[in-house]
């Protein structure tokens, strides 16, 4: 589950990357194996269902600007969840590139 979770991550930091128009550092943000548990790391807990501070700081200021905010909020969520469903982060991804610009 670490590593699948990891890689999903790594991806959101990517999306985020195209997005934002900023680099950040994976491996600082996500971590690898041998690191312990970094900012965007998944959780040992179960349940928080709950984006990053700084994610969440990365959408309000880019909010203006993104028209399908509440999209990209509920992919966001899928990949940054405890367990992540590749099936239902590939759905949302679907739903941002068919909606109305």
């Amino acid at each position: 589950r670490w590593s699948q979770n990891r890689d999903w991550r790594a991806f959101a930091l990517a999306f985020l990357e195209l997005i934002w128009g900023r680099q950040l550092d994976m491996w600082r943000l996500v971590g690898t194996n041998s690191s312990g548990e970094c900012r965007w790391s998944s959780p040992f807990e179960v349940y928080a269902l709950t984006l990053p501070e700084d994610v969440e700081a990365m959408l309000v200021v880019t909010a203006i600007d993104w028209a399908q905010m509440q999209r990209l909020r509920l992919l966001l969520l899928a990949l940054f969840a405890y367990r992540v469903d590749d099936d239902d982060v590939c759905r949302k991804l679907w739903d941002l590139t068919v909606c109305q610009w």
